[in-house]
């Protein structure tokens, strides 16, 4: 199953079976259950009987995603492929998938395709990739232990919380402490930084910031998937960069009131903490020598 899912244009029911007519409905209505997907069913005027228009243009990517997942359940498979399954889920849909495939351990072999590391944590057997080759494999701890490219991504990722809801996302200060223009900021002052950001929630498709427009926020990526794209001299947009969960943009903002270099647009349901400049130079105010310093290490980013 890929992030990118094709329906066919039929109705819901239909994308589930294709094959596999002779199932009951109570086989069918679990799979529904156990892909999160009952909510959506229920608010669909038709429920299953709903038509798929546009090859699944109609409904978001989170349903979309869902419709995929209930529909390899019903063929129960020996061997489930799931390249990022979750990304266009939720929070709470993609705790319930995570609890799902957990739950398949032991009875299928589940081969999971994904940037978020805290999903794979149990998994038996752990590959990472950098630039399309293996450079590391092993358990999570064992890999953790070895200091390298999946320690390093760990860590970007840890520190950051979202509740369950995905309404309200925090920061540790240690997490603040490893950004490269906060090096040596005293621990009340970034107490101060973590209590000031605002949980921002995004849809699909939604730009955060838009290339040419005046920058006054910086933002950090807590769950989901960005793309970065840039104009062309035809006026065209090309993707420069992808940002996922630990990442971050916008400090330049902070300090200076720029033009946005770039367009960052959301590929999914994603989760954000921001600050703007008149609150970062409010709480940084009272040491000039700590904002000449953070001056340099933003030039030194830009």
């Amino acid at each position: 199953m890929g992030q990118d899912t094709f329906l066919f244009n039929a109705t819901v029911r239909d994308n589930l079976l294709l094959d596999k007519q002779g199932l009951g409905e109570a086989e069918v209505n679990e799979a529904v259950r156990q892909a999160g997907l009952q909510e959506a069913v229920a608010r669909w005027p038709e429920g299953l009987d709903t038509l798929v228009r546009q090859e699944g243009g109609s409904f978001s990517g989170g349903e979309r995603q869902r419709i995929a997942l209930a529909r390899a359940l019903l063929r129960d498979p020996d061997v489930l492929l799931l390249d990022e399954v979750t990304s266009a889920l939720d929070p709470a849909s993609e705790t319930l998938v995570n609890e799902l495939v957990l739950s398949l351990r032991g009875r299928k072999t589940v081969v999971s395709v994904t940037h978020r590391l805290s999903a794979v944590v149990d998994a038996d057997l752990i590959y990472v990739f950098d630039r399309g080759e293996v450079v590391e494999s092993g358990t999570h701890e064992q890999l953790l232990g070895q200091g390298g490219v999946y320690a390093r991504l760990w860590e970007k990722q840890q520190g950051l919380r979202l509740s369950k809801d995905g309404m309200h996302a925090d920061v540790d200060t240690a997490w603040l402490a490893r950004l490269p223009f906060l090096a040596g900021v005293d621990a009340a002052l970034l107490d101060s930084l973590s209590a000031a950001f605002s949980t921002q929630t995004c849809r699909e498709g939604e730009a955060v910031v838009r290339e040419g427009e005046e920058g006054h926020t910086f933002y950090i990526i807590v769950r989901g998937q960005f793309e970065v794209t840039k104009q062309t001299a035809d006026a065209d947009e090309r993707r420069v960069a992808t940002l996922r969960d630990g990442d971050y943009f916008g400090e330049i903002a902070l300090m200076r009131q720029v033009p946005r270099t770039a367009t960052v647009r959301a590929l999914g349901p994603s989760v954000l903490l921001s600050m703007r400049r008149e609150t970062f130079q409010r709480l940084v105010s009272g040491s000039t020598q700590l904002q000449d310093e953070l001056s340099r290490a933003l030039e030194r980013r830009a």
